[in-house]
């Protein structure tokens, strides 16, 4: 062990590529008490990526620069192959908190590592044979030179059969990104991290959406399939995005950010025969939702700044897919009054307070009584639930048919977080009590914790 200038030191770029690391509070806290305990393990002179390259200690690495240390503790490899150094990097993660896409990460670069060293074996074994004999060259069997999944699932931690399905899952993922499809991508890395086999059929979702459509033209739109998350309705179809609410807690605007830099409202026609495009994969027409459509997921169709050109055009193509059931949902409910609506819409508002609720309980009798014809389905989302709500019987009657109910995601302003339980209980009750269908999204978790008085 020796100390090193800690500006001497380089992270190595496949670290920020799987793990994305950061210094940690908590480890800053750490050294800033006690020092680095564990040193750094960096490359030697002979390495083929040069000297002091970081292979383990990155987050500690970071802790430090932001505490200013002139020097850290450190240990030299003697690893001098990339490949090794990219293993061992891997390797001395094994044990940290990872979600299941830093792993399907991992499982893809050993196992592209393990696809080079049988392109190395072949090349020593070609060599060999045609010095040997020049005109007999036998080639060793693809078995015996392909990927082990095995090998690959047991350096990182996992059956070789999940690190399969891993890497199958991000290599769909990957090509969704590189034809743009950043909402569908987006939608299989969410799903994967709920969980492998949900990650797994959610690629799988789409390379048989992708076989049902190869007949028709390659600029033609379809549905995205959605993931685990909007299990009420298995596609959402885009033909605006963009949002000018400005939510805090919204994660379809971090997804517009990563992706595209903007959240600006833009209209998108080669969308609009996506009802016309999209065929139900054989075998799954008796699926529950599979017939339901989730209307500008990544948008609020009916936003004040949306023109009614705009809306017009979708309500349209609507009418015009009546094998398609389309949910419709809007923080902006007054802007329902100015249209009318086929019967294959389900009209919803977002009430995560209780001035939405009221604002949206007044739309939908309007809706019901006024001069526009009833929608098939009214509904409220209260995702996030975020304070009491108390809707009045009377109010709710008639003009009602659906209540969902969902707690706070994680987005790039807030973190996650659940309702007060008595939240919902008060509207459990309420839906209860008026024959209102009920509907707890999955991200909502909260349940009574109560205890007898003493």
């Amino acid at each position: 062990m020796s100390e090193i200038n800690l500006s001497l030191l380089k992270p190595h770029p496949l670290n920020s590529e799987i793990y994305g690391d950061a210094a940690d509070a908590d480890l800053v806290e750490s050294i800033e008490s006690n020092g680095i305990l564990t040193p750094i393990l960096i490359t030697g002179d002979k390495a083929e990526i040069g000297p002091n390259v970081i292979i383990s200690g990155h987050r500690r690495y970071y802790a430090a620069k932001k505490l200013d240390a002139p020097t850290v503790p450190v240990i030299i490899s003697d690893l001098t192959d990339a490949m090794d150094i990219e293993e061992a990097l891997i390797v001395a993660n094994k044990q940290r908190a990872k979600d299941n896409y830093q792993t399907a990460r991992e499982a893809e670069k050993m196992a592209s590592i393990e696809r080079e060293r049988a392109k190395q074996r072949i090349s020593i074994a070609v060599s060999a044979s045609n010095a040997a004999r020049p005109s007999m060259v036998n080639l060793p069997h693809l078995e015996n030179t392909g990927t082990s999944r095995d090998a690959v699932g047991n350096k990182i931690g996992v059956s070789g059969s999940t690190a399969e399905r891993m890497i199958r899952t991000v290599t769909v993922y990957d090509d969704l990104l590189a034809n743009g499809e950043v909402e569908r991508a987006e939608e299989i890395r969410s799903a994967l991290n709920k969980s492998v086999n949900a990650g797994y059929n959610a690629a799988k979702v789409h390379i048989e959406t992708e076989r049902n459509n190869q007949d028709q033209a390659a600029n033609k739109s379809t549905f995205n399939a959605t993931n685990d998350n909007i299990e009420w309705a298995k596609w959402s179809w885009n033909p605006v995005t963009g949002c000018k609410h400005g939510c805090p807690y919204c994660y379809a605007r971090d997804i517009a950010m990563r992706y595209t830099g903007h959240f600006n409202p833009e209209f998108h026609a080669d969308r609009l025969k996506a009802p016309v495009n999209t065929k139900i994969p054989e075998g799954r027409k008796n699926e529950p939702g599979i017939k339901n459509v989730f209307v500008c997921s990544m948008a609020d169709l009916f936003g004040a700044w949306v023109p009614a050109d705009w809306i017009n055009a979708v309500l349209k193509e609507i009418e015009a897919a009546p094998q398609w059931n389309f949910i419709l949902l809007t923080k902006n409910p007054k802007r329902y009054l100015e249209f009318e609506y086929p019967v294959n819409c389900w009209v919803g508002a977002t009430a995560d307070t209780q001035a939405r609720a009221n604002a949206a309980i007044d739309v939908f009798q309007q809706l019901s009584w006024g001069k526009n014809r009833r929608p098939s389905v009214l509904f409220l989302s209260c995702e996030p639930l975020s304070e009491r709500i108390d809707l009045a019987p009377d109010a709710v009657m008639g003009s009602l048919d659906w209540l969902i109910i969902g707690g706070r995601s994680r987005s790039s302003k807030l973190p996650e977080a659940q309702p007060e339980w008595e939240w919902v209980e008060n509207l459990f009750n309420l839906a209860r009590k008026k024959n209102i269908k009920l509907y707890f999204k999955p991200n909502l978790t909260v349940q009574p914790k109560e205890y007898p008085t003493l």
